[in-house]
């Protein structure tokens, strides 16, 4: 692996980019936590919260089942669906999430596992005490890739994958960064906090009606923002 030069504010995340830095891993993929833990010399809560800083930068990612990996997520979309990308509106995507995102945490609900209930707590907690725009955006964006993952289904999985990589047209981050304001940032963490609590009760008709509840909020800003023609 190449080396990366990059600057933390948190010593651990220096000490964990530095060690994988200066080796090779295959396919960019971390080895157990127990194993980084001995190989650096640390506890295993110290390393984590290395890792959950460098998560926060986007410069770790996690595949549930698969792992952690170091760099950026890699975006599986080919030539012919990058053109399609250039046709989808804001307004199209969204409406496609509303189509698929309440069923996934219906389903979340009934199939979640306790410690997966946890992580989910945990990232929308992380979100809210984000200090950033792009640190909130990290943790916005695990929290909805751990829903996905606790419905159970690897192709509403990869439908989300595919949904997502049509979020990186230029026009869609303009709306995103209209809409991320402290005081609209604080309002769809309370509505993750309301999934969560949902989903905590086992309670999928809920769970669905609170996703409902973000994503119509969501759909209302972006529609109001300024580039949203």
């Amino acid at each position: 692996m190449s080396s990366i030069i990059l600057q933390r504010r948190h010593p651990m995340a220096t000490k964990i980019v530095e060690f994988l830095s200066e080796g090779e891993i295959k396919n960019n993929r971390l080895p157990p936590e127990r194993e980084l833990a001995r190989s650096l010399g640390v506890t295993r809560a110290g390393l984590r919260a290395g890792l959950e800083h460098l998560e926060a930068e986007g410069v770790l990612w996690r595949h549930v089942g698969k792992g952690t990996f170091f760099g950026r997520r890699p975006e599986e979309i080919s030539a012919g669906l990058l053109d399609l990308r250039k046709k989808i509106s804001p307004q199209n995507l969204l409406e496609v999430r509303m189509m698929f995102e309440p069923q996934i945490v219906a389903l979340a609900a009934m199939r979640a596992s306790g410690a997966e209930l946890e992580e989910l707590e945990a990232y929308a907690a992380r979100a809210r005490t984000a200090e950033t725009v792009t640190e909130y955006e990290n943790w916005d964006d695990k929290f909805h890739r751990c829903l996905v993952a606790m419905s159970k289904n690897a192709l509403l999985e990869k439908v989300v994958d595919f949904v997502d990589g049509m979020r990186n047209a230029q026009v869609w981050g303009t709306l995103k960064a209209h809409c991320a304001s402290p005081a609209r940032r604080a309002v769809y963490c309370d509505q993750h906090d309301s999934i969560v609590k949902a989903l905590m009760a086992r309670q999928p008709a809920e769970a669905k009606r609170a996703m409902e509840v973000h994503l119509e909020e969501i759909q209302r800003d972006l529609l109001r923002a300024p580039d949203a023609g």
